[in-house]
């Protein structure tokens, strides 16, 4: 019995766009919360319930706030029972500042040090969809009183501000994270 012939790359294009070949839909797993995954009830404040879908948060921070948030995750992860990723309490840190009224935010970003801003450096997070709008939404009451910020600058704040709590819990000041941050802490 003979082979079949295979079809072209060209045929096989042409085909593709015509509409001809039928794709399969794409597999997509979507995180959805468990009851594994729901924290207890008695959880801290930074616990966030499952996350039905995330999306890439990318925002440009200098390394002095980067370090200093990571020094505050961990400060977190052991005072507070917060979340046991530096991208789950990066989205926690970032719902709970968009759930700030604007004048509160204002006044929260107002009362933080000056800092050196240094050079600049991208970084991203899965954040969640819901979060996500709060940020939007957070913004956009910001513009309405007179206070315009961009998303690196929104998320700068809510790092800064949680890093000020942090310190404050810990009498002034955090211990040194390290270079690199391991995927999930354990308790």
């Amino acid at each position: 019995m003979a082979k079949a012939k295979r079809r072209s790359l060209g045929e096989r294009d042409a085909a593709a766009i015509s509409g001809d070949f039928p794709f399969p839909a794409p597999d997509i797993p979507q995180r959805t919360a468990t009851a594994e995954s729901q924290p207890a009830a008695a959880a801290g404040p930074l616990r966030a319930a499952g996350v039905a879908t995330t999306r890439k948060l990318g925002v440009y921070l200098s390394l002095a706030v980067f370090e200093d948030a990571k020094s505050a995750y961990l400060v977190d992860f052991d005072d507070v029972d917060g979340p046991d990723t530096f991208g789950g309490w990066v989205d926690a840190i970032l719902a709970r500042f968009s759930s700030l009224t604007p004048q509160e935010r204002a006044a929260a970003a107002a009362s933080l040090p000056e800092v050196d801003p240094g050079p600049a450096t991208q970084r991203s997070w899965a954040v969640s969809d819901e979060t996500i709008q709060a940020i939007t939404a957070a913004i956009s009451a910001d513009r309405q009183t007179g206070r315009v910020t961009s998303r690196s600058q929104f998320a700068v704040d809510a790092l800064r501000s949680a890093v000020a709590v942090a310190t404050e819990r810990r009498g002034g000041s955090l211990p040194p994270a390290p270079s690199r941050l391991p995927n999930r802490l354990t308790r």
